[in-house]
Protein backbone atom coordinates (compact mmCIF):
# COMPACT_ATOMS: atom_id res chain seq x y z
CA UNK A 1 0.00 0.00 0.00
CA UNK A 2 2.85 2.38 0.88
CA UNK A 3 4.59 1.71 -2.44
CA UNK A 4 1.33 2.28 -4.34
CA UNK A 5 0.81 5.63 -2.62
CA UNK A 6 4.41 6.64 -3.32
CA UNK A 7 3.97 5.79 -7.01
CA UNK A 8 0.83 7.95 -7.16
CA UNK A 9 2.62 10.83 -5.47
CA UNK A 10 5.56 10.67 -7.87
CA UNK A 11 3.12 10.75 -10.78
CA UNK A 12 1.54 13.82 -9.20
CA UNK A 13 4.96 15.44 -8.97
CA UNK A 14 5.43 15.00 -12.72
CA UNK A 15 2.04 16.57 -13.38
CA UNK A 16 2.80 19.51 -11.10
CA UNK A 17 6.17 20.30 -12.68
CA UNK A 18 5.01 23.69 -13.98
CA UNK A 19 4.36 24.89 -10.45
CA UNK A 20 8.10 24.85 -9.75
CA UNK A 21 9.07 26.86 -12.83
CA UNK A 22 10.60 30.15 -11.75
CA UNK A 23 10.46 29.18 -8.08
CA UNK A 24 13.38 29.95 -5.79
CA UNK A 25 13.08 26.39 -4.45
CA UNK A 26 12.57 23.13 -6.31
CA UNK A 27 10.94 20.03 -4.86
CA UNK A 28 12.76 16.86 -5.89
CA UNK A 29 11.05 13.53 -5.26
CA UNK A 30 12.93 10.25 -5.49
CA UNK A 31 11.53 6.78 -4.97
CA UNK A 32 11.40 6.81 -1.19
CA UNK A 33 12.48 10.28 -0.12
CA UNK A 34 12.44 13.93 -1.13
CA UNK A 35 14.56 17.07 -0.98
CA UNK A 36 14.02 20.80 -1.35
CA UNK A 37 16.81 22.57 -3.22
CA UNK A 38 17.63 25.93 -4.73
CA UNK A 39 17.98 26.36 -8.49
CA UNK A 40 21.75 26.01 -7.98
CA UNK A 41 21.33 22.66 -6.23
CA UNK A 42 21.94 23.90 -2.68
CA UNK A 43 19.98 21.78 -0.18
CA UNK A 44 17.28 23.46 1.87
CA UNK A 45 15.78 20.20 3.10
CA UNK A 46 18.02 17.15 2.90
CA UNK A 47 16.67 13.69 1.99
CA UNK A 48 15.32 11.65 4.86
CA UNK A 49 12.99 14.17 6.48
CA UNK A 50 10.00 13.67 4.16
CA UNK A 51 8.79 11.20 1.57
CA UNK A 52 7.16 13.73 -0.75
CA UNK A 53 7.38 17.51 -1.29
CA UNK A 54 5.44 19.68 -3.74
CA UNK A 55 4.90 23.39 -4.40
CA UNK A 56 1.67 25.27 -3.75
CA UNK A 57 1.23 27.58 -6.80
CA UNK A 58 -1.37 30.28 -7.27
CA UNK A 59 -1.18 31.63 -10.85
CA UNK A 60 2.35 32.77 -10.15
CA UNK A 61 5.74 32.06 -11.63
CA UNK A 62 7.19 31.96 -8.12
CA UNK A 63 6.08 29.44 -5.52
CA UNK A 64 6.47 30.61 -1.93
CA UNK A 65 4.78 27.73 -0.10
CA UNK A 66 5.50 24.01 -0.16
CA UNK A 67 3.94 20.90 1.31
CA UNK A 68 6.08 18.14 2.76
CA UNK A 69 4.59 14.79 3.64
CA UNK A 70 5.28 11.34 4.96
CA UNK A 71 3.79 8.62 7.11
CA UNK A 72 2.96 9.45 10.70
CA UNK A 73 1.90 6.08 12.01
CA UNK A 74 -0.51 4.72 9.41
CA UNK A 75 -1.47 8.14 8.00
CA UNK A 76 0.25 10.10 5.23
CA UNK A 77 0.28 13.65 6.58
CA UNK A 78 1.69 17.00 5.41
CA UNK A 79 3.35 20.05 6.93
CA UNK A 80 3.28 23.52 5.34
CA UNK A 81 6.72 24.99 4.58
CA UNK A 82 8.03 28.31 3.37
CA UNK A 83 10.47 28.53 0.44
CA UNK A 84 13.45 28.21 2.76
CA UNK A 85 12.12 24.86 3.99
CA UNK A 86 11.12 26.17 7.43
CA UNK A 87 8.00 24.52 8.89
CA UNK A 88 4.97 26.78 9.20
CA UNK A 89 2.78 24.03 10.67
CA UNK A 90 3.16 20.67 12.26
CA UNK A 91 2.99 17.59 10.05
CA UNK A 92 -0.65 16.95 10.88
CA UNK A 93 -2.70 17.69 7.77
CA UNK A 94 -4.16 15.53 5.02
CA UNK A 95 -4.18 18.16 2.27
CA UNK A 96 -3.23 21.75 1.42
CA UNK A 97 -4.30 23.95 -1.51
CA UNK A 98 -3.78 27.65 -2.08
CA UNK A 99 -6.88 29.64 -3.10
CA UNK A 100 -7.62 33.34 -2.95
CA UNK A 101 -4.40 34.08 -1.08
CA UNK A 102 -5.33 31.71 1.75
CA UNK A 103 -4.52 28.08 2.40
CA UNK A 104 -7.29 25.49 2.46
CA UNK A 105 -6.43 22.43 4.53
CA UNK A 106 -8.00 19.11 5.46
CA UNK A 107 -7.74 17.58 8.92
CA UNK A 108 -9.67 14.52 10.08
CA UNK A 109 -11.58 14.60 6.79
CA UNK A 110 -12.86 18.17 7.23
CA UNK A 111 -11.79 21.45 5.63
CA UNK A 112 -10.58 24.65 7.21
CA UNK A 113 -8.63 27.78 6.25
CA UNK A 114 -5.28 29.13 7.37
CA UNK A 115 -3.12 32.08 6.46
CA UNK A 116 0.02 31.65 4.31
CA UNK A 117 1.94 31.94 7.59
CA UNK A 118 0.20 28.81 8.92
CA UNK A 119 -2.23 30.51 11.31
CA UNK A 120 -5.60 28.74 11.43
CA UNK A 121 -8.33 31.22 10.47
CA UNK A 122 -11.31 28.88 10.04
CA UNK A 123 -11.47 25.70 12.09
CA UNK A 124 -11.82 22.44 10.11
CA UNK A 125 -15.53 21.68 10.34
CA UNK A 126 -16.67 21.83 6.71
CA UNK A 127 -17.24 18.96 4.32
CA UNK A 128 -16.53 21.28 1.39
CA UNK A 129 -14.95 24.71 0.93
CA UNK A 130 -14.53 26.70 -2.28
CA UNK A 131 -12.89 30.10 -2.57
CA UNK A 132 -15.03 33.00 -3.78
CA UNK A 133 -14.22 36.68 -4.18
CA UNK A 134 -12.40 37.27 -0.90
CA UNK A 135 -14.26 34.58 1.01
CA UNK A 136 -15.61 31.06 0.73
CA UNK A 137 -18.77 29.05 0.26
CA UNK A 138 -19.08 25.93 2.37
CA UNK A 139 -21.12 22.84 3.25
CA UNK A 140 -21.25 21.15 6.65
CA UNK A 141 -23.03 17.94 5.63
CA UNK A 142 -22.37 15.02 3.29
CA UNK A 143 -22.81 16.32 -0.25
CA UNK A 144 -22.86 12.81 -1.71
CA UNK A 145 -25.96 11.55 0.06
CA UNK A 146 -29.54 12.21 -1.07
CA UNK A 147 -30.34 14.77 1.61
CA UNK A 148 -30.37 18.55 0.94
CA UNK A 149 -27.25 20.40 2.08
CA UNK A 150 -27.35 23.93 3.45
CA UNK A 151 -24.97 26.43 1.82
CA UNK A 152 -22.92 28.76 4.07
CA UNK A 153 -21.06 31.96 3.24
CA UNK A 154 -17.72 32.70 4.91
CA UNK A 155 -17.06 36.33 4.01
CA UNK A 156 -13.74 38.14 3.67
CA UNK A 157 -13.81 38.93 7.40
CA UNK A 158 -14.42 35.21 8.08
CA UNK A 159 -17.96 35.74 9.36
CA UNK A 160 -20.14 32.66 8.76
CA UNK A 161 -23.74 33.05 7.52
CA UNK A 162 -26.34 30.52 6.40
CA UNK A 163 -27.42 31.60 2.91
CA UNK A 164 -30.79 29.84 2.98
CA UNK A 165 -29.89 28.05 -0.26
CA UNK A 166 -29.96 24.26 -0.24
CA UNK A 167 -28.22 22.06 -2.76
CA UNK A 168 -28.12 18.37 -3.68
CA UNK A 169 -24.61 18.18 -5.05
CA UNK A 170 -20.95 18.93 -4.51
CA UNK A 171 -19.60 22.46 -4.92
CA UNK A 172 -17.72 23.16 -8.11
CA UNK A 173 -15.28 26.05 -8.35
CA UNK A 174 -16.13 29.66 -9.11
CA UNK A 175 -15.55 30.91 -12.64
CA UNK A 176 -15.87 34.58 -13.55
CA UNK A 177 -17.59 35.23 -10.21
CA UNK A 178 -20.30 32.55 -10.54
CA UNK A 179 -20.63 29.03 -9.19
CA UNK A 180 -22.93 26.43 -10.84
CA UNK A 181 -25.14 24.76 -8.25
CA UNK A 182 -27.93 22.21 -8.30
CA UNK A 183 -30.95 23.34 -6.29
CA UNK A 184 -32.61 21.06 -3.74
CA UNK A 185 -35.91 22.74 -4.63
CA UNK A 186 -36.23 21.48 -8.21
CA UNK A 187 -33.03 19.45 -8.90
CA UNK A 188 -32.00 21.92 -11.62
CA UNK A 189 -28.81 23.94 -12.03
CA UNK A 190 -28.42 27.67 -11.66
CA UNK A 191 -25.62 29.98 -10.54
CA UNK A 192 -24.89 31.64 -7.21
CA UNK A 193 -22.57 34.58 -6.51
CA UNK A 194 -19.93 34.97 -3.80
CA UNK A 195 -22.64 35.58 -1.18
CA UNK A 196 -24.26 32.25 -2.02
CA UNK A 197 -27.43 33.80 -3.48
CA UNK A 198 -29.02 32.83 -6.78
CA UNK A 199 -28.18 35.26 -9.57
CA UNK A 200 -29.23 32.88 -12.35
CA UNK A 201 -32.26 30.91 -11.19
CA UNK A 202 -32.14 27.09 -11.23
CA UNK A 203 -33.48 26.13 -14.65
CA UNK A 204 -30.91 23.97 -16.42
CA UNK A 205 -30.44 20.20 -16.59
CA UNK A 206 -26.71 20.96 -16.59
CA UNK A 207 -24.65 24.12 -16.19
CA UNK A 208 -20.87 24.39 -16.47
CA UNK A 209 -18.13 26.92 -15.73
CA UNK A 210 -17.88 30.28 -17.49
CA UNK A 211 -15.10 31.16 -19.89
CA UNK A 212 -15.04 34.60 -21.52
CA UNK A 213 -18.66 35.15 -20.54
CA UNK A 214 -19.95 31.87 -21.97
CA UNK A 215 -20.89 28.54 -20.37
CA UNK A 216 -22.19 25.22 -21.63
CA UNK A 217 -25.70 24.45 -20.34
CA UNK A 218 -28.51 22.11 -21.29
CA UNK A 219 -32.26 21.56 -21.30
CA UNK A 220 -34.15 18.44 -22.29
CA UNK A 221 -33.85 19.66 -25.89
CA UNK A 222 -30.04 19.53 -25.84
CA UNK A 223 -26.90 21.55 -25.12
CA UNK A 224 -26.22 25.20 -25.91
CA UNK A 225 -24.27 28.23 -24.67
CA UNK A 226 -25.51 30.83 -22.18
CA UNK A 227 -24.23 34.24 -21.09
CA UNK A 228 -23.79 35.35 -17.47
CA UNK A 229 -27.43 36.37 -17.18
CA UNK A 230 -28.54 32.85 -18.08
CA UNK A 231 -29.82 33.84 -21.53
CA UNK A 232 -29.18 31.51 -24.44
CA UNK A 233 -26.67 32.74 -27.01
CA UNK A 234 -26.48 29.37 -28.78
CA UNK A 235 -29.76 27.45 -29.02
CA UNK A 236 -29.82 24.31 -26.81
CA UNK A 237 -30.37 21.80 -29.59
CA UNK A 238 -27.10 19.87 -29.76
CA UNK A 239 -26.46 16.29 -28.66
CA UNK A 240 -23.00 17.28 -27.41
CA UNK A 241 -21.23 20.60 -26.92
CA UNK A 242 -17.69 21.29 -25.76
CA UNK A 243 -16.15 24.63 -24.79
CA UNK A 244 -13.20 25.15 -22.44
CA UNK A 245 -12.20 28.74 -23.00
CA UNK A 246 -10.46 28.60 -26.37
CA UNK A 247 -11.44 30.26 -29.61
CA UNK A 248 -13.60 27.34 -30.72
CA UNK A 249 -16.72 25.64 -29.35
CA UNK A 250 -17.57 22.24 -30.81
CA UNK A 251 -21.15 21.04 -31.17
CA UNK A 252 -22.76 17.93 -32.65
CA UNK A 253 -26.41 18.11 -33.74
CA UNK A 254 -26.20 14.39 -34.49
CA UNK A 255 -23.67 11.56 -34.57
CA UNK A 256 -22.60 12.36 -38.14
CA UNK A 257 -21.91 16.11 -37.91
CA UNK A 258 -19.45 18.29 -36.03
CA UNK A 259 -19.94 22.08 -36.07
CA UNK A 260 -17.20 24.50 -34.95
CA UNK A 261 -18.45 27.84 -33.55
CA UNK A 262 -16.93 31.08 -32.40
CA UNK A 263 -18.14 30.92 -28.76
CA UNK A 264 -18.50 34.69 -28.41
CA UNK A 265 -20.36 35.59 -31.61
CA UNK A 266 -21.75 32.03 -32.05
CA UNK A 267 -20.90 32.34 -35.74
CA UNK A 268 -20.39 28.97 -37.42
CA UNK A 269 -16.75 28.58 -38.49
CA UNK A 270 -16.98 25.26 -40.31
CA UNK A 271 -18.54 21.83 -40.12
CA UNK A 272 -17.35 18.27 -40.75
CA UNK A 273 -19.66 15.48 -41.84
CA UNK A 274 -19.14 11.73 -41.82
CA UNK A 275 -20.24 8.66 -39.90
CA UNK A 276 -20.10 8.37 -36.09
CA UNK A 277 -17.90 11.41 -35.53
CA UNK A 278 -16.38 12.60 -32.26
CA UNK A 279 -14.47 15.88 -31.90
CA UNK A 280 -12.11 17.51 -29.41
CA UNK A 281 -10.32 20.85 -29.34
CA UNK A 282 -6.51 20.92 -29.26
CA UNK A 283 -5.81 24.53 -28.41
CA UNK A 284 -7.23 26.41 -31.39
CA UNK A 285 -7.22 23.28 -33.55
CA UNK A 286 -9.91 20.62 -33.85
CA UNK A 287 -9.38 16.86 -34.01
CA UNK A 288 -12.25 14.82 -35.42
CA UNK A 289 -12.40 11.07 -34.96
CA UNK A 290 -14.27 8.90 -37.43
CA UNK A 291 -14.49 5.20 -38.18
CA UNK A 292 -11.70 5.33 -40.78
CA UNK A 293 -9.39 8.12 -39.65
CA UNK A 294 -8.54 10.88 -37.22
CA UNK A 295 -8.24 14.34 -38.79
CA UNK A 296 -6.85 17.63 -37.53
CA UNK A 297 -8.33 20.95 -38.73
CA UNK A 298 -7.27 24.55 -38.16
CA UNK A 299 -9.73 27.23 -37.03
CA UNK A 300 -10.79 27.93 -40.64
CA UNK A 301 -11.69 24.29 -41.29
CA UNK A 302 -8.59 23.54 -43.38
CA UNK A 303 -7.41 19.93 -42.99
CA UNK A 304 -3.81 20.02 -41.78
CA UNK A 305 -3.22 16.36 -40.90
CA UNK A 306 -4.87 12.96 -41.20
CA UNK A 307 -3.95 9.80 -39.33
CA UNK A 308 -5.34 6.37 -38.59
CA UNK A 309 -8.37 5.88 -36.30
CA UNK A 310 -5.86 5.31 -33.48
CA UNK A 311 -4.21 8.72 -33.96
CA UNK A 312 -4.36 11.37 -31.28
CA UNK A 313 -3.14 14.98 -31.28
CA UNK A 314 -2.03 17.02 -28.26
CA UNK A 315 -0.61 20.48 -27.73
CA UNK A 316 3.14 20.89 -27.83
CA UNK A 317 5.31 23.92 -27.13
CA UNK A 318 4.98 27.24 -28.98
CA UNK A 319 2.04 26.08 -31.09
CA UNK A 320 3.55 22.75 -32.12
CA UNK A 321 1.61 19.47 -32.06
CA UNK A 322 2.44 16.00 -30.75
CA UNK A 323 0.97 13.20 -32.86
CA UNK A 324 0.63 9.69 -31.46
CA UNK A 325 -0.55 7.14 -34.01
CA UNK A 326 -0.51 3.45 -33.18
CA UNK A 327 -0.42 1.01 -30.30
CA UNK A 328 1.96 1.35 -27.37
CA UNK A 329 5.21 -0.19 -28.51
CA UNK A 330 5.00 1.05 -32.08
CA UNK A 331 7.17 3.86 -33.45
CA UNK A 332 4.18 6.15 -33.71
CA UNK A 333 4.93 9.49 -32.04
CA UNK A 334 5.86 12.55 -34.10
CA UNK A 335 6.46 16.24 -33.58
CA UNK A 336 4.51 18.45 -36.01
CA UNK A 337 4.48 22.15 -36.78
CA UNK A 338 1.23 24.08 -36.41
CA UNK A 339 0.53 23.58 -40.13
CA UNK A 340 0.79 19.78 -39.77
CA UNK A 341 4.23 19.44 -41.36
CA UNK A 342 6.58 16.94 -39.75
CA UNK A 343 9.47 18.11 -37.57
CA UNK A 344 10.78 14.90 -36.00
CA UNK A 345 9.95 11.26 -35.37
CA UNK A 346 8.96 8.58 -35.11
CA UNK A 347 9.53 7.79 -31.44
CA UNK A 348 7.98 5.26 -29.12
CA UNK A 349 6.51 8.20 -27.19
CA UNK A 350 6.93 11.98 -27.11
CA UNK A 351 5.81 14.53 -24.51
CA UNK A 352 6.33 18.28 -23.87
CA UNK A 353 8.93 19.38 -21.33
CA UNK A 354 8.16 23.11 -21.39
CA UNK A 355 10.32 25.93 -22.68
CA UNK A 356 13.65 27.47 -21.71
CA UNK A 357 14.81 30.78 -23.19
CA UNK A 358 11.88 30.64 -25.61
CA UNK A 359 12.84 27.28 -27.10
CA UNK A 360 10.55 24.27 -26.71
CA UNK A 361 11.78 20.91 -25.44
CA UNK A 362 10.33 17.40 -25.55
CA UNK A 363 11.06 14.12 -23.86
CA UNK A 364 11.17 11.02 -26.01
CA UNK A 365 11.16 7.35 -25.05
CA UNK A 366 12.89 4.33 -26.53
CA UNK A 367 12.55 0.68 -25.53
CA UNK A 368 12.75 -2.81 -27.00
CA UNK A 369 9.48 -4.11 -28.44
CA UNK A 370 8.42 -6.81 -30.88
CA UNK A 371 5.14 -7.96 -32.34
CA UNK A 372 3.48 -11.26 -31.55
CA UNK A 373 0.14 -12.68 -32.61
CA UNK A 374 -2.60 -12.70 -29.97
CA UNK A 375 -5.11 -15.52 -30.35
CA UNK A 376 -7.51 -13.73 -27.99
CA UNK A 377 -7.45 -10.48 -30.00
CA UNK A 378 -6.86 -12.20 -33.35
CA UNK A 379 -4.24 -9.65 -34.32
CA UNK A 380 -0.59 -8.73 -33.80
CA UNK A 381 0.21 -6.93 -30.54
CA UNK A 382 3.42 -5.43 -29.17
CA UNK A 383 5.35 -7.10 -26.40
CA UNK A 384 7.84 -4.79 -24.75
CA UNK A 385 10.52 -5.02 -22.09
CA UNK A 386 10.04 -2.32 -19.41
CA UNK A 387 13.63 -2.74 -18.25
CA UNK A 388 14.86 -1.34 -21.57
CA UNK A 389 12.81 1.89 -21.34
CA UNK A 390 15.00 4.99 -21.58
CA UNK A 391 14.27 8.75 -21.86
CA UNK A 392 15.98 11.43 -23.91
CA UNK A 393 15.33 15.04 -24.96
CA UNK A 394 14.92 16.85 -28.29
CA UNK A 395 14.35 20.54 -28.96
CA UNK A 396 11.57 22.07 -31.06
CA UNK A 397 13.66 21.69 -34.24
CA UNK A 398 13.96 17.93 -33.69
CA UNK A 399 17.62 18.13 -32.67
CA UNK A 400 18.62 15.59 -30.02
CA UNK A 401 19.66 17.44 -26.88
CA UNK A 402 20.12 14.48 -24.53
CA UNK A 403 20.43 10.85 -25.64
CA UNK A 404 17.96 8.20 -24.55
CA UNK A 405 19.93 6.94 -21.56
CA UNK A 406 17.84 8.03 -18.55
CA UNK A 407 15.61 5.63 -16.65
CA UNK A 408 13.33 8.52 -15.64
CA UNK A 409 13.08 12.11 -16.85
CA UNK A 410 10.58 14.93 -16.32
CA UNK A 411 10.63 18.70 -15.90
CA UNK A 412 10.64 20.25 -12.42
CA UNK A 413 11.66 23.82 -13.32
CA UNK A 414 12.98 25.95 -16.14
CA UNK A 415 16.11 24.20 -17.47
CA UNK A 416 15.79 21.69 -14.63
CA UNK A 417 14.84 18.03 -15.08
CA UNK A 418 14.41 15.24 -12.59
CA UNK A 419 16.63 12.42 -13.83
CA UNK A 420 17.45 8.82 -12.91
CA UNK A 421 20.65 7.48 -14.47
CA UNK A 422 22.26 4.17 -13.54
CA UNK A 423 20.01 4.00 -10.50
CA UNK A 424 20.97 7.45 -9.18
CA UNK A 425 18.26 10.12 -8.76
CA UNK A 426 18.78 13.85 -8.97
CA UNK A 427 18.41 17.03 -11.04
CA UNK A 428 20.11 17.87 -14.33
CA UNK A 429 19.98 20.81 -16.70
CA UNK A 430 19.25 20.57 -20.42
CA UNK A 431 22.96 20.12 -21.11
CA UNK A 432 22.89 16.94 -19.01
CA UNK A 433 24.98 18.45 -16.20
CA UNK A 434 24.10 17.29 -12.70
CA UNK A 435 22.76 20.11 -10.53
CA UNK A 436 21.95 17.86 -7.60
CA UNK A 437 22.30 14.17 -6.73
CA UNK A 438 20.76 12.26 -3.90
CA UNK A 439 23.60 11.22 -1.66
CA UNK A 440 22.72 7.55 -1.97
CA UNK A 441 20.79 5.66 -4.61
CA UNK A 442 17.26 5.07 -3.22
CA UNK A 443 16.41 1.44 -2.62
Amino acid sequence: MAMFKKTVLLALAALLFASSAGASSIAVNARDTAALIGADGAEKIAPGSYEFIFALPENSERAELYCAGGYVGDEFLYALLDESGAKLTEQAYEMFTLEGGRVLFMQDGLYGVMSPAGEVLVEPKYTQLVASDGGFLALTTDCYDEEPDGLYEIDASLNVTATGVKTLGALAGFSEGLLPLISAENSLFGYVDASGQWVVRPQFAYAGPFYRGRAVASLSSGFGLIDQTGNWVLTPKYETLGYEGGRIALASPDADTVVAFDPISCRELFRVEGENLYAMAVGDLVQVYGEDSARLYDSTGALIHEGSPLAGYSSGENGQIVLTDGDWGADGSYLLNSDGSAVAGPYKALFPLGTADGRGYYGFIEFAAETAYSDALEQDVYNWDPSTLRYGVIDDSGKEVLPAQYEELYRIGENRLFARLDGVDGVIDLAGEWIYKFSAAPE
